[in-house]
């Protein structure tokens, strides 16, 4: 959770931004970040679609079923904290939350008010059933390192993709 307190306010809005575009990409197989790119190793290309599966199991659900899902959570506010959503409250409860706060530090109460980008991506991920193409996490450079572990990280934007932008 440290990782998430040093934000500046402009780096959290770049963040809502990049949120804000990832809904219109957001569904499977592609993770694309100039700046990890050369940290993770990059794929030739896109490691397949949600509608396709993956090695953990395979996903029955379309890439506009994902982006249906995100697009209807157009308008969450936040309270003055910048917290609250559901998708913060969701991966605060949620199996994962205590192992990201063992491997970053911080308390469960810590992701009500952190930035919440990748927790959205995760929300989504988990309601549509897309989990094993999406992932789950609260920190994007780790949600970003686990498309690589994977074999889901490529080099094109196409529809369905989780993009991760670097702001650098």
């Amino acid at each position: 959770m440290a990782k998430h307190a040093m934000m500046t306010s402009t780096h959290i809005a770049k963040l809502a931004l990049g949120a804000t575009i990832a809904v219109t990409a957001l569904g499977a197989a592609a993770a694309v970040n100039a700046e990890t790119a050369h940290v993770t190793g990059t794929k030739t290309a896109a490691q397949g679609s949600a509608a396709q599966g993956s090695a953990q199991g395979r996903v029955n659900v379309t890439a506009a079923q994902v982006l249906a899902t995100a697009k209807a959570q157009v308008g969450t506010t936040e309270d003055a904290n910048g917290g609250g959503t559901k998708f913060q409250k969701w991966y605060a409860s949620s199996q994962r939350a205590g192992e990201t706060v063992a491997r970053d530090g911080g308390s469960r109460q810590d992701y009500v008010n952190a930035a919440w980008c990748s927790m959205f991506v995760s929300w989504v991920g988990e309601q549509t059933g897309a989990r094993p193409q999406v992932g789950w996490d609260a920190y994007t450079v780790a949600h970003a390192k686990w498309f690589a572990a994977n074999d889901r990280w490529g080099t094109e934007a196409k529809p369905g993709a989780v993009v991760f932008f670097s702001w650098g």
